[in-house]
């Protein structure tokens, strides 16, 4: 028996971060003292992983949602943006694409019904159900809270060297301090069907098209979709504080994934990952951008975030009430912080589209470059902790992504003084 944290297990010790999980332990299934051992095919690494997410969330492993098939099965899923196609077409593409594609494998434990609109989610732009569903383990979630290691990156070893499975030219990985997702397929697809049909998302999608543009990402509460139980099929895992900052957190686990990537000793300690407590009271949060075609929106992703506890400095690992634009239409900054959001935030990361919104002369824009004149002269006007919670830079401190962020729009053009908006 081991005790970690408040978590007393009996499973194995978690997996060595230098290690792939699938030799965390030799590819030897853990034992474990259950009548149905022998039938463990889970690594000591996710046994790991699934014991303190139990232990220390409540987490049930075998719960299974109960789908409103009919429900599912009336959906188009055109609503969201995405190809329409017949549950016949839905099994012909799993079939087709399960092997390289193996977030696939995950809706064959759904009903036919949700079959259907997770095959119409594959056939779409988004990532949603490779990052955030069932078929991503506890252990990966873990490692990539701490590690930066990309479930989607189906060559270990560009995983362990934090290589982003999506995005071309071996770019690196990024994520936010949260690394959640939905356990269950037939609950994804639920939320995902009925938050298509939210006026917010319904509003997103129907905006007319701008290839240029991304619509605001939206927030609704997991009860909205999935009922007051729905908290329970939503796990993550948050990186650690360090010395009770998340930013500080966030630019070490940067430091330290590269001083693994370049084989050196880090000077910053090794990052933990610890499991959300609780969704109770969460959110999903939906994003809305371009289809294959780039002629009209789709839902892009969705993803789980814990409850906010209602201060104005979010506690580690929360999710806010609703995004600060909202909550303030004209509070001070709001325009730099919901464009910095849209496109920066790490389940976005799309500078290149705002560079090139960057150079429109529209007065959104002219707005945001003055509210990021303003935010670099004098950091302090910033509200509380809006910007970073928003955003989640690597860069430690807001006065230096915001520089970073004018270098990158604006190149040498000078900063100057703040004029008055």
């Amino acid at each position: 028996m081991r005790i970690d944290g408040s978590c007393v297990t009996d499973g194995p010790a978690a997996p060595d971060q230098d290690n792939p999980s699938e030799a965390a332990a030799a590819d030897k299934p853990a034992p474990v003292a259950k009548p149905d051992a022998l039938a463990e095919t889970r690594s000591r690494g996710e046994v790991f992983a699934d014991t303190r997410q139990s232990c220390e969330s409540g987490w049930e492993r075998q719960r299974l949602f109960d789908a409103p098939r009919d429900e599912l099965a009336r959906f188009r899923t055109g609503r969201a943006g995405l190809p329409q196609i017949s549950p016949e077409e839905a099994d012909r593409h799993i079939e087709q694409h399960r092997s390289a594609r193996p977030w696939l494998e995950a809706a064959e434990r759904a009903w036919p019904e949700s079959r259907r609109i997770m095959a119409a989610i594959d056939q779409g732009t988004g990532h949603g159900h490779i990052r955030h569903e069932g078929w991503v383990t506890e252990e990966a979630n873990m490692r990539r809270a701490a590690y930066l290691e990309d479930p989607a990156q189906l060559d270990v070893t560009k995983r362990l060297r934090g290589i982003d499975g999506l995005k071309p030219n071996d770019k690196r990985h990024r994520c936010a301090e949260l690394a959640t997702r939905m356990t269950d397929p037939d609950a994804f697809a639920t939320a995902f069907t009925r938050g298509a049909e939210h006026p917010q998302v319904r509003a997103a999608i129907a905006t007319p098209y701008d290839s240029g543009v991304r619509p605001s990402p939206i927030l609704i509460p997991i009860a909205d979709l999935l009922g007051k139980d729905g908290h329970k099929y939503c796990t993550g895992w948050q990186l650690e504080p360090v010395d009770g900052s998340i930013d500080a957190a966030i630019s070490n686990r940067r430091a330290w994934r590269t001083a693994m990537a370049e084989t050196r000793q880090s000077d910053v300690p090794q990052p933990v990952a610890l499991p959300v407590p609780t969704f109770e009271g969460g959110t999903l949060l939906f994003l809305v951008g371009h289809n294959q075609a780039k002629d009209r929106y789709e839902i892009v992703n969705m993803y789980p975030q814990p409850r906010d506890d209602g201060s104005a400095s979010l506690p580690i690992g929360a999710a806010m009430r609703d995004f600060y634009w909202n909550r303030y239409p004209d509070g001070p900054f709001a325009t730099l912080i919901r464009i910095a959001t849209t496109y920066l935030h790490p389940e976005v990361d799309d500078l290149e589209a705002l560079q090139n919104l960057a150079k429109r002369e529209t007065d959104e824009m002219h707005t945001f470059k003055a509210e990021l004149r303003m935010a670099i002269n004098d950091p302090a006007q910033l509200p509380d902790d809006e910007l970073s919670t928003h955003v989640r830079y690597e860069d430690g401190s807001p006065e230096a992504f915001l520089r970073r962020l004018w270098r990158d729009l604006y190149g040498d053009e000078p900063i100057g003084m703040p004029q008055h908006l």
